[in-house]
Order: structure tokens, then C-alpha cells, then sequence
């Protein structure tokens, strides 16, 4: 894949702390007081945040104006979204005017909820039930996203374009730890390749993007905390790397251990950033 050198700069700023921010809460209210509230601990003089990513999405209904997913019926975002409030533009905007960098958490999987919100332990998501070939029955009923699926690997990078084209992010990351399995059970490692071709997916459309915006668009994963745990998830992270697929990779969830030397091994001589974290 081949990138620019202004690629490779946005891909080396600074990240003293990122922070992976779930702001799904207390919505609803006065929208100026909120994100005062929100944005109180980065405004704190001091501190070392570089980067917010918001963990907002990937669900099965969409908490911006999309013409793609179903919009959610959450209370708070219909109270704003009938005050002509888009509150994902704000958490793009708000962080910019911060000097702060802002990417969008996209969970490959996640567990449904009701459009207005709450665990759907009843109905089928229709989708789901449309197209029962994108989906593996695993220890959520409803079943989890199937990367080996072609038809929902494009379906999803048609919603991340439609975000990608709408809000002035500066990357993605993909979220693999929330959650797994994302190929068939005791296939994973045998049909990596249909994991990789997605990841390639999104880093085509997202480098095409960047070309029409005129500013790189970044990618990042977030996976296993070891090599071998990404090896028997099917995600082949040393492949990512040596073909430039990603900048980013964020290391395990509510992890205190963290393989870096395996993972540098794995990127050796790759223009890939590691990030360990804490959940």
C-alpha cells in the first residue's frame, strides 16, 4: 500500500495518552453543559491527552444522520436530534478546536440493542435475519458479524464510508475486541485472509477519502494482547503491517499484560505504531 509522507507524518504525532471514550450517558440535556462536562478533563491544565476516540459505534442503528442504518431511538439524541443538534459533528469539531487529534471507535461486533436503547434479548435483528450467511452463532444469541461473509464485508465499509465522507475524523480504528469470534469457530487462523481483506477494504476506501478531502485518514485496530491471541482470533497483524494496511494497532482490552516485544517483532521494519492500553 503505498502511502505519502504526509501520511507517515500524521501517522508519527504525538500520543502521550489516548483516551477511548464512551459518551454514551446523560444525553439528552442542556447540549452546552454537557460537553463542558464531557471535555472537563481535557481542558484540566496539565494534562498529556493527545487523542480522543469516541466508542460510540458500530451497533446495528446509527447515531448520526445516515442513509444507510436505522437511526436510534435513544430519548437524549432524539431531544437533540429535533433541536437540529448532530452531536457527532461536536465531538469531531470540539477536539479539533483543542488541538487534539479524533478518531471514531468502530466495534466489528456488538452485541444488539433496541432502538431505544437496551440489550434485545427477544426480537431477531432483521438484518440478521435477512442475510443469516453474515452471521456466527456464538455465545451471543443473536450472533455475532461474519468477516468471512463478502456481501457483509461490503455492506460494512459502506457504512464506515458514509461515515468517513460526512465527519472530518482523523482515522478509525477498528475494534476487534468488542467482540469475538469474527470468523467461524476453529477457522479462524485457516480463513485469515477473509479478516485481512476487510481491513484492506476500509484502508482503500479510507486512503480514497483522504484523496478527496486533501488530509490523510488514518487506521488503527485494536486487537489480542499477544501475537498468539490475534493468531487464534484469525487476524493476521504481521500481514496488516507489511502491507501497510494499518498505522495503529491498540493492544488488548482491560489488559496489564502486553506482548511489545512480540509485537514489535511482528512490525519490524513497518511504519506501524504500537499502543498498549488500559481499560
Amino acid at each position: 500500500m503505498e502511502l505519502t509522507s504526509e501520511h507517515h507524518a500524521a501517522v508519527d504525532r504525538r500520543r502521550r495518552f489516548t483516551v477511548q471514550y464512551d459518551a454514551f450517558s446523560n444525553l439528552g440535556g442542556d447540549f452546552g453543559q454537557w460537553l463542558d462536562y464531557r471535555f472537563a478533563y481535557c481542558d484540566t491544565p496539565g494534562v498529556q491527552i493527545d487523542s480522543l476516540w469516541w466508542d460510540i459505534g458500530g451497533g446495528s442503528y446509527a447515531v448520526y444522520p445516515s442513509e444507510i442504518l436505522p437511526p436510534t431511538e435513544d430519548v437524549g439524541l432524539v431531544v437533540w436530534r429535533e433541536q437540529g443538534i448532530d452531536w457527532v459533528k461536536e465531538l469531531v469539531d470540539q477536539p479539533h478546536r483543542r488541538g487534539l487529534e479524533c478518531f471514531w471507535n468502530h466495534r466489528i461486533s456488538e452485541v444488539d440493542v433496541k432502538p431505544e436503547g437496551g440489550l434485545d434479548l427477544e426480537r431477531l435483528l432483521p438484518l440478521k435475519q435477512e442475510h443469516p450467511d453474515w452471521v456466527i452463532q456464538s455465545w451471543w444469541w443473536q450472533g455475532l458479524w461474519n468477516l468471512a461473509s463478502p456481501g457483509l464485508r461490503e455492506y460494512m465499509v459502506s457504512v464506515l464510508r458514509e461515515l468517513a465522507e460526512t465527519y472530518d475524523f482523523d482515522g478509525f480504528q477498528l475494534d476487534f475486541a468488542r467482540h469475538i469470534p469474527c470468523l467461524p469457530p476453529g477457522r479462524q487462523w485457516e480463513l485469515r485472509d477473509e479478516a485481512t481483506q476487510f481491513v484492506r477494504m476500509v484502508r482503500e476506501m479510507l486512503l480514497q477519502v483522504a484523496q478527496d478531502r486533501g488530509r490523510p485518514y488514518l487506521l488503527a485496530a485494536r486487537v489480542p494482547r499477544t501475537p498468539h491471541g490475534c493468531r487464534l482470533d484469525g487476524l493476521d497483524i504481521e500481514t496488516w503491517a507489511h502491507e501497510g494496511l494499518v498505522d495503529i494497532l491498540t493492544l488488548g482490552s482491560r489488559s496489564m499484560d502486553v506482548d511489545i516485544e512480540g509485537f514489535r517483532a511482528c512490525t519490524a521494519g513497518c511504519h506501524v505504531k504500537l499502543q498498549p492500553c488500559l481499560d
